[in-house]
């Protein structure tokens, strides 16, 4: 059985290890199998934020984590499940960027907003990975994975 764990965190910064959204190979997964399945694509969606002065700044980012992401399986069909996780990710990432677009540059007073909005949508990225999985029956049912993937990729 294939799963995803998904982190919610409030960063800073990114650490080295973490890749950007991107096509993902089979060399990206690092991790060491941890017997619940025969793969799993570690991934997280942050909140970055930057002051500058009393302004604040804020970049909704999807990560890869390699070292906790593993795989017993080289099979395309495995790896196309985890990508459209990550892609999922960087889907909600974009959702992010553009609820709170108007809020770029605020100051503190408007800050927390930003964070509501980032956590009802994380919340949406939950159960959107949790309904991904269950309708492909973690990429055992082809013909819905074959529909996951039109879907999201039409709206990336």
């Amino acid at each position: 059985m294939k799963y995803l764990l998904i982190a919610l965190t409030f960063s800073f910064f990114s650490l080295p290890s973490e890749i950007g959204w991107r096509k993902l190979s089979w060399n990206d997964f690092k991790g060491t199998p941890d017997g619940h399945g025969t793969s799993m694509a570690f991934t997280k969606l942050d909140m970055q934020i930057e002051r500058k002065g009393d302004r604040f700044y804020f970049k909704p980012v999807a990560s890869f984590i390699p070292q906790k992401s593993f795989t017993t399986t080289k099979s395309d069909l495995a790896l196309k499940h985890e990508q459209l996780h990550f892609d999922i990710t960087e889907l909600y990432a974009r959702k992010i960027t553009s609820a709170i677009k108007s809020l770029q540059g605020c100051k503190y007073e408007e800050y927390k907003k930003a964070f509501m909005i980032y956590d009802s949508l994380c919340i949406l990225w939950n159960k959107e990975q949790d309904r991904y999985d269950l309708e492909t029956n973690h990429s055992l049912n082809g013909e819905k994975q074959c529909e996951w993937e039109s879907k999201i990729n039409k709206q990336l």
